[in-house]
Order: C-alpha cells, then sequence, then structure tokens
C-alpha cells in the first residue's frame, strides 16, 4: 500500500507537470474558524446580493461533504499576471482575469488531466476537481495548504508568485503528506490596498465589503453598475454599505458626501485590479505557463467612443470563451454606458 508521502509527491509533481505555480495539500475536515468568519461576514450584509453564499454555509466550510470518502485536498495556484499592452490602456480598464479563455475550463481541465494521471500511479485514488463549481471556500484551504496567506484585501498572497492567480482544488479520498501553514500577516504595517481603493470597500481588518467592491458591481451584481438594464442609479445591492450596527467586522472608510459606489468606479469598465496593483506582493509582469491564460491585448487598446459602438457581433467575436460572455452583451454594454467618457 502506498504511504502517504508519496501520494502526495506523485500528486504534486503531475499538477506542476500541469502548468501550475504552486500546489499545497491540507486535511478534507471542518473548517470552524473560518465559518465563523464567514457568518459574521454574511450577517453584516457585505456579501451584497450574493444571496447564494447564504445557502450550505457549513457544508461550504467542509470539504469532506464535496463527495463520499474525501480526505484530503490539493490546492493548486496558476499565475495569470500578464501585463496590459505596452504596460498602458488606452481606455476604460478590463481587469487581468479577463483572459483569452475561461479560466474556469483552463484550470479544471489541466487539475482533471493531473488527477487522472495521479489516479494511473496511486492504487485506488479518486477525486473531484473544483474551480468556482462547489461551495467551498478556496482561500481558507490555500492558507492551510501552505500556499500563502490571505492579506488586507483578502486576497491570498503566495510568496514569490503575489495575488495574481487562479486557485483550483483536487478533493480525494485518501490520506496524504499535508503541509503546514505559513507565518501569518503578509502585510504588516501596509496600508497600500485599503488607500488605493477608491470606493472604500477594504477594512482595516482584512475583510471586503462586497457592496462597495468594484469588481462585484461590474461583474457580479445583477444589472451591473448604475445605468444598466435592471438597475437604479446610484443603488447598490443589499443595505448601505457597512458592517450591521453590534457587528464585530470593524469598519470601512465612509465614502464623500454625494458619493457612491458607482460613482467612485472609474475607469474600470469589467472587474478592477486596483488592490493587487499597489500590493508589493506582486509583479504583473509574470507570464502565466499555460496557455488560454494569457492576456487578449486587443482588449487593451479599445477607448470608450470604440466601446460605446461595440456591436453584437464584435462582442462575440471579443469575448466568445471567456468570463465575460456570461455578462452577456446588454450587460457589458450596461457597464460601458455607465462610465463617464473622457
Amino acid at each position: 500500500m502506498m504511504g502517504p508521502g508519496s501520494i502526495s509527491e506523485i500528486l504534486k509533481r503531475e499538477i506542476a507537470a500541469a502548468g501550475f505555480d504552486r500546489c499545497g495539500i491540507t486535511p478534507a475536515e471542518e473548517l470552524s474558524p473560518e465559518h465563523d468568519l464567514l457568518k459574521r461576514w454574511l450577517s453584516a450584509g457585505c456579501h451584497a446580493g450574493m444571496t447564494f453564499l447564504e445557502r450550505n454555509s457549513r457544508r461550504r466550510a467542509d470539504a469532506s461533504r464535496l463527495f463520499e470518502g474525501a480526505r484530503s485536498v490539493a490546492v493548486a495556484a496558476a499565475g495569470y499576471g500578464s501585463p496590459y499592452a505596452a504596460g498602458i490602456v488606452a481606455g476604460p480598464v478590463i481587469s487581468r482575469y479577463v483572459t483569452a479563455t475561461d479560466y474556469h475550463k483552463v484550470v479544471a481541465g489541466r487539475l482533471q488531466k493531473a488527477l487522472s494521471s495521479a489516479a494511473e500511479k496511486i492504487p485506488g485514488m479518486r477525486g473531484r476537481v473544483c474551480v468556482d463549481s462547489a461551495p467551498v471556500m478556496e482561500k481558507p484551504l490555500a492558507v492551510r495548504a501552505g500556499l500563502g496567506c490571505q492579506g488586507r484585501n483578502s486576497l491570498l498572497l503566495i510568496p514569490g508568485v503575489g495575488s495574481y492567480f487562479f486557485l483550483g482544488l483536487i478533493v480525494f479520498n485518501l490520506l496524504a503528506e499535508y503541509d503546514p501553514p505559513l507565518p501569518a500577516d503578509p502585510c504588516r504595517s501596509c496600508r497600500k490596498c485599503i488607500d488605493a481603493c477608491p470606493t472604500g470597500a477594504i477594512s482595516d481588518q482584512g475583510y471586503l465589503d462586497a457592496r462597495r467592491c468594484i469588481s462585484y458591481l461590474t461583474v457580479e451584481r445583477r444589472g451591473g453598475m448604475s445605468g444598466s438594464p435592471g438597475a437604479t442609479p446610484g443603488s447598490v445591492a443589499g443595505p448601505e454599505p457597512g458592517p450591521t450596527p453590534g457587528s464585530t467586522m470593524g469598519s470601512v472608510p465612509a465614502p464623500e458626501p454625494g458619493t457612491t459606489p458607482d460613482s467612485m468606479a472609474g475607469d474600470n469598465l469589467f472587474g478592477c485590479d486596483i488592490c493587487q496593483d499597489v500590493c508589493p506582493h506582486n509583479n504583473p509582469g509574470n507570464e502565466s505557463s499555460i496557455y488560454g491564460l494569457h492576456r487578449d491585448v486587443r482588449l487593451d487598446a479599445i477607448t470608450h467612443p470604440e466601446w460605446m459602438r461595440l456591436t453584437p457581433d464584435r462582442f462575440r467575436e471579443l469575448f466568445d470563451g471567456t468570463v465575460v460572455e456570461r455578462r452577456g452583451y446588454e450587460g457589458f454594454m450596461g457597464n460601458v454606458r455607465a462610465l463617464r467618457s473622457e
């Protein structure tokens, strides 16, 4: 019978061969402290309109429930930190994570290949691949697997990699040799992400208020930014920004009088990288080693007037097979119309 050390060695080798930058392994067990934090965050209303996060919160905190017999979780990170074309963006900004091919498909496909290869070498191995496809807390699992620590902007910071990466999981049915967590507090006294966030979405206690987050407003919120179909100008999903009175989530900076998160989105058209761009841990010049996780540099050369003239056919040409596709033409154009024209 193969021992835990050999199982970990083989699986990590296959994951590295699939092009991933880092991998760590941790037990598939309940994340009790992390679940308590999640419940407090939800109670404060910081998840905005993402009501799906309220469902199955206990299951979300226990990877052993992902399939019968699950005992271990391998967490893999794939970098995507491609620079903008010539370091210059001509018009509205589309986040770096909008890669040439939808990362869900690319990362899941690579991990499935790694799992299949490992299972050929490890007797009795069964597993499940998850890439934003199951109720599970990926970042806390990555912390426990020793990949890195969560920064003040709530993102995982991996030493030598930063935060420009996608996470994927292989949950499997065997005991393995587990990686220890890294020392905490990667940010120390740094407040660059807090000070740079134009909407004040980041708390000095390390949590994110989605009601103020530009990424949520431009990607996840139904109706998109103000001016989009179904969105009330100046409104935010859910209660007013800030923790529920009596909660212990800390506080986020108050916006200037007369402003809203929508009005402070600046030139961010889809997603936002501001808190990552200013982070000292990041080096956005690193190209991904995985085909499909590179940036379509055509997006950086399109001006606001050109976006305003975007046709459905051109939308499909630019975004077919990307994460923007699920937003749809009308939803994306709502964001375009909401941006102020320079």
